[in-house]
């Protein structure tokens, strides 16, 4: 009894850290580097990302294009003093002509050294912009994009804004890599808003470059998606834009959300009929692609989800849809934060936050499972697996095959119903 006690207590737990949250950013802005004040460990925690979940990431290159540095702090290091050290490693990255943006973060270890990092930004002579970052251990995954995110909105210079009508900034977009899955989101998210009369000046992140970035001062709406609520309430309280809180466009019905509450935040008003009868044609697109495959592939059957919380709703809403059982939700970060609505009970009750992997796979293993989808990081015994979410180092795509907005909902449909057909194969 103790043993399996001391197992539960002491398996690793479903969450990631901050530090990759953050180094998942660096990721997404094709021009920017990071230097982590710390030991070596900083760039083997790049290693999920690089060439695993991200075949197209270059955190970790051998040429000049590598993004993730590192002090290689000791306790030699700690002992002489290394802020000139710091300075100069800032310099040396600084050479690469392709890095506009230089994020610099340090471990807790080294904040302990009393290292003046603001000091250092300020007094430096290169040409880049220096970003800092804050870590913190106690943090999750999520916590750190969120906090990468507004730490640029609050190094974005807002002396010159120029607020044009009807332009939408978009914050809080996940882009975990530079394949066809996330570039084809950024498409999808641009087409979403183009069904409802409206342009994206730009999405927060989506592999671009930083100036991409800083036309935030353009819009005359931001877009607060669940990843950057922090940087959107900056914003708007900087720019005086009007920010406008939806959901994640992930399955149809929040894709429909999505779109209500734009178009209803930027027009003050409802749908007019033109508009709601597109959206409802998207709908029944799907609906009817579907209709053939609910009976034999999906009504009845288990489901078992793994991975980025901000996927449950959208997870509930397909399974809704298609007449499968929810057996869980589980949670890869520390805490439940706001991930789901608190209305939905179905989704309430069947959630699991932070637990260990040894607590899980007790809770599933008796399970029949018919559907597991979720990361790499877990294994369950089910009949169809499908790799999902951060991170996904077993699926890649070298076209674009977005996963959100309404030909999202169809790319995924057409993913579980493969499985089914694969299963009958083998």
């Amino acid at each position: 009894m103790g043993s399996e006690i001391n197992a539960i207590k002491y398996s690793d737990t479903t969450n990631i850290p901050f530090l990759v949250g953050v180094l998942l950013g660096v990721n997404a802005i094709r021009d920017s580097a990071i230097l982590v004040d710390g030991p070596d460990c900083i760039f083997f925690k790049s290693e999920i990302i690089d060439m695993n979940h991200d075949k197209f990431s270059s955190l970790r290159s051998s040429s000049r294009n590598q993004k993730v540095f590192f002090t290689n702090l000791t306790t030699r290091n700690i002992v002489k003093g290394h802020e000139k050290f710091v300075y100069d490693k800032i310099s040396e990255i600084s050479k690469n002509r392709k890095i506009n943006t230089i994020f610099l973060s340090s471990m807790p270890m080294a904040k302990l050294t009393g290292v003046q990092y603001e000091k250092i930004i300020n007094e430096s002579e290169i040409q880049q912009k220096i970003i800092n970052v804050n870590l913190f251990e106690d943090r999750d995954w999520l916590e750190g994009y969120e906090e990468f995110l507004l730490s640029i909105a609050k190094n974005i210079d807002y002396s010159s804004l120029n607020l044009q009508k009807n332009k939408i900034g978009i914050v809080g977009n996940m882009y975990d890599r530079n394949e066809g899955d996330c570039i084809g989101n950024i498409r999808e998210l641009r087409n979403l808003l183009n069904l409802i009369g409206l342009e994206a000046e730009t999405i927060w992140l989506s592999g671009g470059d930083f100036e991409d970035l800083e036309r935030i001062k353009n819009c005359e709406y931001v877009v607060k998606l669940p990843y950057g609520r922090k940087a959107a309430d900056y914003i708007a309280k900087e720019t005086g834009a009007k920010l406008i809180e939806t959901s994640l466009p992930f399955g149809p019905y929040f894709t429909k959300k999505f779109l209500l509450d734009v178009y209803e935040g930027v027009y003050g008003r409802q749908l007019d009929e033109n508009t709601s009868k597109k959206i409802k044609n998207e709908i029944n697109t799907f609906l009817e692609k579907a209709k053939p495959f609910i009976k034999k592939d999906f009504l009845g059957k288990t489901l078992l989800y793994s991975g980025d919380p901000n996927f449950f709703n959208g997870i509930g809403d397909f399974a809704s849809l298609l007449g499968l059982d929810v057996l869980g939700y589980i949670g890869y970060c520390r805490k439940n934060k706001n991930y789901y609505d608190e209305d939905n009970k179905e989704i309430k009750s069947k959630s699991y936050f932070g637990k260990t992997y040894y607590y899980i796979n007790k809770q599933f293993s008796s399970a029949d499972i018919d559907y597991f989808v979720g990361n790499s990081l877990i294994s369950v015994s089910s009949q169809r697996s499908l790799i999902f979410s951060f991170p996904s180092l077993h699926s890649h795509f070298l076209n674009e095959k977005p996963f959100l907005g309404f030909k999202g909902a169809e790319n995924f449909l057409e993913r579980l119903v493969n499985l089914s057909y694969e299963l009958y194969i083998k």
